[in-house]
């Protein structure tokens, strides 16, 4: 493979600098006016300005300014903390369309609010193991075996504590 010229590297970290510097003011500025019109957007898009932008602009700071090949175990990690962050943003945006804009009298308000962190925490799992899988190439077939196989243990377990809490829970719904 041919070894980039400086120009090339240079062009590269000034699109860096100047790009996530104009996407952080012009995030900014946008976040500060939808705080003003108490938006729940607002929160979504200071997780992309905190935590997406920064872990995408050193992502790509390391493939095409230092030349890091896509192997390389710090390309990974960083690629895995982009993906586990891109993952915070979607269900922070699925979060305040689904149930921050619901009206008071609406089945969506009354969500109780340890099933919604709940499903979250089941969505976080699935999706860092969807990560783990695609960016270490990792084999989670037994991982997923041993997790069925003790949550049906456990399961099996608290059997009754586990019926009176979905009785409560369908009691909240109602």
């Amino acid at each position: 493979m041919p070894q980039p010229s400086a120009n090339y590297l240079f062009l590269w970290a000034i699109a860096l600098i100047v790009g996530l510097t104009l996407s952080v003011i012009i995030l900014g500025e946008i976040i500060y006016r939808l705080q003003y019109r108490r938006l729940p957007l607002a929160a979504t898009l200071k997780v992309v300005r905190n935590m997406v932008l920064p872990m995408l602009a050193f992502l790509l700071f390391l493939r095409y300014v230092l030349q890091r090949p896509a192997n390389d175990d710090l390309v990974k990690a960083i690629q895995t903390l982009f993906w586990v962050c891109v993952l915070h943003a979607a269900l922070s945006l699925l979060n305040a369309i689904i149930f921050e804009q619901a009206k008071a009298d609406t089945r969506r308000a009354r969500v109780p609010k340890l099933l919604i962190d709940l499903f979250r925490l089941f969505l976080v799992l699935l999706g860092t193991a969807i990560v783990l899988a695609t960016v270490w190439n990792a084999d989670l077939a037994g991982l997923a075996t041993a997790l069925g196989v003790s949550s049906i243990v456990i399961g099996l377990a608290l059997q009754d504590t586990l019926g009176s809490v979905m009785s409560g829970i369908a009691l909240l719904f109602e």
